[in-house]
């Protein structure tokens, strides 16, 4: 049996489409990044403008919805995670201030040691070796963030300092 054109054509569209589907997941990903980066001016200005609120209202003013930043936080993109630090380290505001308009703690040394190694994608191992050294304070303060990204994070730090 001879193959049509026709048929050959939907063989290599097939495979095309499988190539286009890879290069349009990276291209996304690129410009979701470079958007983060454009954005963090209007970023900074709604957190200005909107002290005290949490990360709805502030989503409800920008133009990232809360399932998109929620869905990027608790899928471990790390990127996105760097994002909202920087957010809140460039606006001068604690995490717990810009996620939960809760701004009880700034930052201490411990906490700026646990937010580079979540910048630099340090393993679990570093991360945890890093929390079982903070204060209460300070475990308190990253406490939200940590249960989002790592679950067990928070528990065994405090577990580890009972037991001392």
């Amino acid at each position: 049996m001879v193959k049509k054109s026709s048929d050959v054509d939907l063989i290599n569209s097939d495979s095309d489409s499988h190539e286009s589907s890879e290069n349009r997941r990276n291209r996304f990903k690129e410009s979701e990044e470079l958007l983060a980066a454009q954005m963090w001016p209007r970023y900074k200005k709604i957190i200005d403008e909107n002290k005290g609120s949490n990360l709805v209202e502030l989503c409800r003013e920008s133009d990232f919805s809360y399932k998109t930043l929620t869905n990027q936080i608790s899928d471990n993109r790390m990127p996105k995670v760097a994002m909202l630090i920087e957010m809140a380290k460039n606006a001068n505001t604690s995490i717990d201030y810009l996620l939960f308009g809760d701004d009880t703690s700034a930052y201490d040394k411990d906490e700026i040691e646990v937010l580079r190694l979540l910048r630099t994608n340090s393993s679990f191992r570093e991360i945890v070796f890093s929390l079982k050294s903070l204060s209460p304070n300070a475990i308190r303060s990253l406490n939200q963030l940590l249960n989002v990204l790592y679950e067990d994070i928070p528990r065994i730090a405090k577990s580890d300092k009972h037991d001392k």
